[in-house]
Order: structure tokens, then C-alpha cells, then sequence
């Protein structure tokens, strides 16, 4: 019995330590599970590292110490790649760059500083291209001012003497103005003839009379569209250049104008205002005896400006010339230089 007993008593007590190393072992299963800390859970535990911050752009805890190289694992790194690749983030400024940006640039204020001197300095000192450029411009003007258009009547210009040029005409003086040269004329007259030639060589004509003489009026080329409106038996006014042609005194018209025939009368009273007023026999002798003896005085000084005998005579400027022309025709006195009188007897 006993030794049955003890049989019985050893087959249970294995029996019974296995039951509790059993027991032991779910509970310890279940206490590794609840109670091993991840390396995440772990990290708050030691008072030694400082706590983290969150990185407002991925969401991640970072900071410095072994945690915030345990809490980027491979594959938040490979994110961080692909993302990089996609967004790149702005690179920070290096030192050197910060230094550079820091420091002041001076160029502007010094380039504006030379511009402004440089614009003090230019009214100062006037470059000789601007000189040259006003100095041409006067002169442009000078070569192309328009002459004076006299007003006359057409026995005034056929009466005048021309002046030539080599083979051109270069200007024609009148009695009624001896001081002038006149190239341009202001002539009212009817048409009296009209002449238009078509084809390759065009030419046309008109023929001006005013009662006094009668002068044409040419033009060549597309100019004959000038004569086109007008007619024979029509008024005009034209204005334009003497020229001569196998000694013929010719204008070419540069303005021309239908007027009403009332402007032949005006036209003929100017005239006669223009003209000087004739002298009888015993004042004409007087005044031709006055200048004679003038000269003769200024024969110690070599002659006598035509301006000295004009200021001591009391006659008209117009009579005086005259005088002196018809002395310088007969001989009795000669002009060594323009202007300037002497007496040859």
C-alpha cells in the first residue's frame, strides 16, 4: 500500500509541476506582449533626452539624440527621397552667401551720381557736332529763302535789263525799282492764247497781257495740270520766276489764280504809285548841276558815296538815281566801285 502510494503520489506530482509551468507560461506570454516596450514607447521613459518637436512639414518627430535617429526608419527615408525628388525644399544659405547678401551694393548710387554729373557738365560745355548741325541749318535757310515777288506790270519787266549768269538768267532790274533785283514777279493779266502739247513731250503756254505788254508763261512736264481749269479770256494772278529762253524773258508760274477783272485797275493804280513823280526841265537841270558839283568836291577824298549825295540834296531818292544814271551813260562821271562816285569830265 504504501509503495502504491508513493507510485501514485510520483506519477502526480509531475502532474502538478507541469500544470503551474503551463500556467507560468501563458501569463508570461501575455506579460512580454502588454509589457515590452517598443523603441518608440521606450523613448519617453529616460529623463536624459530632451522631447521632441513636430516637423510641420512631414508630420515626424524630430530632435537631436538616438531618438530622432531611431525615429526615421528606412522607409520614411525612402519617402523623404521620392518627396525631395518631387518638392524640392529651398537649400539654406551658406555663410559665405549670407555674408555677401548682408553687404551693402554702392554701384547704383555710384552710377547715378556720374549720370547726374555727366548731365551738370553737358549744358556747360556744348559738343561741336551740335555746333556743326546749327551752323548748317542757318545755312540751309539762307540758300533756300524764297525771293520777293514785286508786283509789276508786264511793260516794267519786258522794259528791264537782265542781268546774266553764264548762260542763265540771274536777275532783271526795273526803273521803278533800280535799288531791287528782281527774280520773282506779281503779274495780273488776262490769257490771251493757250498752247497744251500731249504725248511724251509735254508741254503748255499760256500768253499774259495787261495792256502795257505781254508775257508767257511755260511749263513742262505733269506741271500742265496747272493750266488745265483755265481759259482764254480769263483773269489771273501769277506768280513765278523769270527765265529766258533764245532771248525770250519768260515766267514760270508758281501760283496761279482766276480774279475778278476789277483787279487790272487796282493792279494799274499801284503801278502808278509806284512810279516816281516826273520833274519839270528847270528842276531836273538843278538837281543834275547839285550832284555834279558833289563829285567834283569829293575828288580830294577819291569820289563820293552815292548814300552822301542822296542826305545833302533835298530831292526824292528815286529822282537822284536816275540823275546819276543818265551822268554815268553820258561819261561826265564814272563808279571805280559800287556805290562809290567820280568825276571824269
Amino acid at each position: 500500500m504504501t509503495d502504491q502510494i508513493q507510485k501514485e503520489v510520483a506519477e502526480e506530482k509531475p502532474a502538478e509541476d507541469q500544470q503551474p509551468k503551463s500556467r507560468d507560461v501563458t501569463p508570461r506570454d501575455e506579460s512580454q506582449t502588454q509589457e515590452t516596450p517598443s523603441e518608440e514607447q521606450s523613448i519617453p521613459n529616460k529623463p536624459t533626452n530632451p522631447p521632441l518637436a513636430p516637423d510641420n512639414s512631414r508630420g515626424e518627430w524630430v530632435g537631436s539624440g538616438p531618438q530622432a535617429a531611431t525615429q526615421i526608419t528606412a522607409s520614411d527615408k525612402e519617402g523623404q527621397e521620392i518627396s525631395g525628388a518631387s518638392n524640392p525644399q529651398p537649400q539654406k544659405p551658406t555663410a559665405t552667401q549670407t555674408a555677401n547678401e548682408s553687404q551693402p551694393q554702392n554701384t547704383t548710387p555710384t552710377t547715378t551720381t556720374n549720370q547726374t554729373t555727366q548731365t551738370q557738365e553737358t549744358p556747360n560745355t556744348p559738343t561741336p557736332q551740335t555746333a556743326t548741325a546749327q551752323s548748317i541749318a542757318q545755312e540751309s535757310r539762307q540758300q533756300f529763302k524764297r525771293n520777293v515777288a514785286f508786283k509789276l506790270r508786264i511793260g516794267s519787266i519786258n522794259a528791264a535789263q537782265q542781268i546774266m549768269d553764264a548762260d542763265r538768267l540771274a536777275h532783271v532790274t526795273s526803273p521803278l525799282l533800280p535799288e531791287k533785283t528782281i527774280i520773282r514777279a506779281n503779274v495780273i493779266a488776262n490769257i490771251t492764247d493757250k498752247y497744251i502739247q500731249e504725248g511724251e513731250k509735254q508741254f503748255g503756254s499760256i500768253t499774259l497781257d495787261d495792256a502795257t505788254g505781254q508775257i508767257k508763261a511755260k511749263v513742262f512736264g505733269d506741271d500742265i495740270k496747272l493750266f488745265q481749269e483755265f481759259n482764254q479770256g480769263d483773269t489771273v494772278l501769277c506768280i513765278g520766276l523769270l527765265r529766258t529762253w533764245n532771248n525770250e524773258l519768260y515766267l514760270t508760274p508758281e501760283i496761279l489764280k482766276k480774279k475778278d477783272p476789277q483787279f487790272l485797275l487796282i493792279r494799274k493804280l499801284e503801278a502808278e504809285k509806284m512810279e516816281p513823280k516826273t520833274l519839270d526841265t528847270d528842276t531836273k537841270n538843278n538837281l543834275k548841276n547839285q550832284v555834279v558839283e558833289l563829285i567834283k568836291q569829293a575828288e580830294e577824298n577819291e569820289g563820293i558815296d552815292i548814300d552822301q549825295i542822296i542826305m545833302k540834296t533835298n530831292q526824292s531818292p528815286e529822282h537822284i538815281n536816275q540823275e546819276i544814271k543818265l551822268l554815268l551813260e553820258d561819261g561826265q562821271i564814272y563808279e571805280p566801285r559800287p556805290g562809290r562816285l567820280r568825276y571824269l569830265g
